[in-house]
């Protein structure tokens, strides 16, 4: 077998290797909520609000990431945002949003 033949199946073996492991720790946006939830339930809310903007930046087109961001950001002191975030997630379809819009908002 020649050299260059062991050098170009080890690259390919080493490269499937790293794509392995980077998937494996790969973050999705959900990874990020799930942690958000546990700081949050932990009263971290700037910790949550962390991972919530995260996930929000991974998939911006998830609803509750948004209405779980507005309230974490209520509770932390950051009403006018709070308000915005939970505004959107109303507009894309979490509705108890307006409640707790009517409730802390107005």
């Amino acid at each position: 077998m020649r050299m260059t033949s062991l050098i170009t199946k080890a690259t390919v073996i080493f490269l499937l290797f790293l794509f392995a492991v980077s998937a494996a720790f790969a973050q999705t946006g959900e990874t990020y909520f799930e942690a958000g939830n546990k700081k949050y339930n932990l009263g971290d809310y700037k910790g949550a609000l962390l991972d919530y903007n995260k996930a929000i930046e991974l998939n911006p087109k998830d609803a509750d990431y948004y209405f779980n961001a507005g309230v974490a950001k209520i509770l932390w002191g950051q009403k006018d945002s709070g308000c915005m975030d939970l505004s959107k997630a109303g507009e894309m379809g979490v509705f108890k949003a307006y409640y707790v819009i009517k409730k802390f908002c107005n």
